[in-house]
């Protein structure tokens, strides 16, 4: 059960974000045969995909967006000029999602819609942000 002021993370499986701090909703971008290592201790672990498919490598960033759906804010750290994260940023947008970003990675701010994504300079500023 999750109450109404507690904290879930929404991820795609390759993050390297620790699953056992918080609860977590991991997001598989193939069907999850695939994952020998899942551990779903304290995660919800959710595929689009039936258990042994493995779809082309051209939708396998289009987890994304599930994760932008799930989420009420999202937060970029260690963003970069990859199609992954342009895609998840762009999905965020796209879905009038809170979207902060962490750090200096400011061509893949530029890029971007600038009004929709507010700048964090470091993670302690994060708290107070969200």
């Amino acid at each position: 059960m999750i109450e109404d002021d507690e904290f879930v993370l929404v991820k795609p499986h390759r993050s390297s974000l620790d699953d056992y701090a918080v609860k977590t909703i991991k997001i598989m971008d193939r069907g999850i045969s695939f994952y020998g290592d899942v551990d779903n201790i304290n995660t919800l672990v959710f595929s689009e995909y039936p258990y042994y498919v493995e779809p082309p490598k051209k939708y396998l960033p289009f987890s994304y967006r599930i994760v932008s759906g799930l989420a009420d804010k999202i937060v970029m750290a260690q963003c970069y000029d990859t199609n992954e994260d342009i895609m998840a940023l762009a999905y965020a947008i796209e879905q009038n999602k809170d979207v902060y970003m962490i750090g200096n990675e400011y061509e893949l701010y530029d890029i971007l819609n600038q009004q929709k994504i507010k700048h964090i300079e470091n993670y302690g500023e994060l708290e107070s942000a969200v």
